[in-house]
């Protein structure tokens, strides 16, 4: 048994679905749900009732979740123990800047990299699960230390396979109204007075990329993250500009920290 698994299991008893543990994990739903019945089947137990209201706990999945919750605890305790005696850097990140800027960073045997979804960060921070954190919003307060601060070039992109960016009647955006390519979406709308074109709002970038990618609407999202998926190419005759990165610590922290893992 994985305690990879066990982990996921935890994460879908607290949000109660899939596609909102694969968003804060970093997977795709549907990597979620086979880890979750491969743990079914390896334990040969129901440990949810699927429906239209989530992922909901059976009896068994109850006993599950003691047992699960102690193996857990335990390996975090040795992790941490044994983590401070080798200096690990341990950081946060959102699942898409960890992909676009922490490749090194996975490879490397004295880092770990943990995804969060963005309002998590700076508690998870403050907290001390991790001792940096990247996070595409700036905050201002006298507990954190601004480390560096990276301009993000953003793109529009639309599907691979589509021969042309005819601008559609629809684009996607987050539904998180502080989401900084929403924000550079909006701000370009307004500048061009785009008035017959309708926003798709949804919840993670799963549900973004796979209307993209399906050529149902465009979206501004970091060229990083358009290059690296064939699905998707980005619109090189329009400008859009960039969006800003931190990488913060806690003021308290005076431990040198070597940034070079940053891809």
């Amino acid at each position: 048994m994985d305690t990879k698994d066990l982990q996921i299991f935890y994460e879908v008893v607290q949000s109660k679905s899939t596609s909102k543990t694969a968003e804060k994990l970093g997977y795709v739903q549907s990597a979620i749900s086979k880890r979750v019945t491969k743990l079914e089947e390896e334990i040969g137990l129901t440990l949810f009732t699927r429906s239209n209201k989530g992922m909901v706990l059976t009896q068994n999945g109850a006993d599950f979740l003691k047992y699960a919750q102690q193996i857990l605890t335990t390996v975090s305790d040795m992790e941490q123990h044994f983590h401070q005696k080798i200096a690990t850097l341990r950081i946060g990140a959102t699942p898409t800047i960890s992909s676009n800027y922490l490749k090194k960073a996975y490879v490397n045997p004295h880092v770990t990299v943990y995804t969060f979804l963005i309002s998590e960060l700076f508690v998870r921070l403050k907290e001390g699960h991790v001792a940096i954190i990247l996070t595409n919003r700036a905050y201002p307060s006298p507990e954190f230390h601004c480390l560096k601060q990276i301009r993000e070039k953003i793109v529009w992109c639309y599907a691979a396979k589509r021969e042309t960016l005819n601008m559609p009647t629809k684009i996607v955006v987050s539904r998180d109204p502080n989401c900084p390519y929403r924000l550079a979406t909006l701000s370009t709308l307004t500048k061009k007075q785009e008035q017959s074109i309708s926003l798709i709002e949804v919840d993670t970038l799963d549900v973004l990329l796979s209307l993209v990618s399906a050529g149902d609407a465009l979206a501004v999202l970091p060229e990083k993250t358009v290059t690296s998926n064939k699905q998707l190419q980005a619109d090189r005759t329009r400008s859009i500009g960039a969006v800003d990165l931190f990488v913060y610590k806690l003021k308290t922290n005076q431990t040198p920290i070597d940034l070079s893992f940053l891809s």
